[in-house]
């Protein structure tokens, strides 16, 4: 059975429409969106309050990636919907557009990934959506196939209405290319930047985002640069890789609450004499490789963590408060801390 699910929230309550497909009975989908279920307890809720539309189009069955319902018939319905919102007032902005799919060609005969990603963004930034998330990355599809960063409307790189963006899954050049390009991002209400499994990206400029409060880069194959500015304080900053990435944060960022390193093998001193790790409140290693004896004076560290992680650098830490070490026996790891405060938490499992 493949089950296309989409799932509008009203504030409080909720629309739920499926289509089901199997070998004994068949739903037009066209029609089952004409006649949406009400969910128990939501009949008193008007329709036109819904903020939120998450799209999956994943079967179940992972292996079953054949989808031949038509994107363009989700839009109609949606856009039916924010229309009744706006013919009856509704002051209440779209807080939220999730899309995750696998739109590697092929899916519809019609319209190739690009195209339907495309569509969704028009519409998101047409309707000023708040939280935007394109997740088209999967794991049984192959790197080859992501959709092109290219094929995006250039008013996503600069939407207004945009808090939180997630792009997951997209390539800028095709595979064979050398030509690995730097873009820039300007979203004056940014909250929350997420990119991951995204290729040909060398460099990224977030510029102008005052409220900017989580980065998050994972496996961003060919990032090499990244610079961060308007932000005063990042609550989160995640970096997951094999290779070192150059994180350039703006001199009016006087606080990094959390940095998360994972997945990285580091063989030089490149990361822990980075600039913003004077900033640091809480330093996170996970599954990383730190075997270069050197030494790193954090004045601002309060929290140290290291998770399966092999480390021999020295940490003068001064006003240290909590030490967590998760994996592997702890004479593996020769950590020399060097802690000058009167005293700290150690939270230790070597097991």
């Amino acid at each position: 059975m493949i089950i296309l699910l989409m799932t509008i929230i009203m504030m409080k309550k909720s629309i739920e429409y499926q289509s089901y497909r199997n070998t004994s009975s068949t739903t037009s989908w066209n029609s089952f969106l004409q006649k949406p279920r009400t969910l128990p307890g939501s009949a008193c809720c008007p329709r036109n309050y819904f903020h939120a539309m998450d799209f999956n189009f994943f079967p179940k069955d992972a292996t079953s990636l054949i989808i031949n319902r038509s994107t363009e018939s989700v839009l109609k319905c949606v856009q039916y919907w924010v229309n009744q919102r706006r013919l009856n007032n509704n002051t209440y902005p779209l807080k939220r557009l999730t899309f995750y799919a696998p739109v590697h060609g092929g899916w519809e005969p019609e319209m190739d990934g690009n195209t339907i990603v495309v569509d969704l963004i028009n519409f998101a930034i047409h309707n000023q959506v708040k939280e935007l998330s394109l997740l088209a990355m999967y794991d049984t599809i192959p790197s080859n196939s992501w959709v092109k960063l290219s094929c995006l409307p250039e008013p996503v790189f600069s939407a207004q209405s945009i808090t939180i963006v997630r792009l997951h899954g997209f390539k800028l050049v095709e595979t064979s290319s050398d030509h690995h390009q730097h873009v820039t991002f300007d979203f004056p209400s940014i909250e929350v930047f997420n990119l991951q499994n995204c290729y040909g990206i060398t460099s990224i400029m977030l510029g102008g985002a005052k409220q900017l409060k989580e980065v998050e880069l994972w496996f961003c194959f060919g990032l090499d640069k990244v610079h961060i500015d308007g932000s005063t304080t990042l609550e989160l900053l995640s970096y997951g890789g094999e290779h070192y990435c150059e994180i350039d944060i703006a001199s009016s960022c006087k606080r990094v609450k959390v940095f998360q390193l994972s997945d990285t093998d580091i063989n030089d001193d490149k990361w822990v004499k980075s600039s913003f790790f004077g900033i640091v409140e809480q330093l996170w290693f996970n599954s990383c490789s730190l075997p270069v004896k050197t030494r790193s004076y954090l004045e601002n560290l309060k929290a140290l963590k290291l998770v399966a992680s092999n480390c021999k650098i020295e940490f003068e830490t001064p006003y240290l408060e909590c030490f967590t070490y998760h994996n592997r026996p702890l004479k593996w790891a020769q950590i020399p801390l060097v802690i000058s405060s009167n005293g700290f938490e150690a939270k230790l499992d070597c097991t």
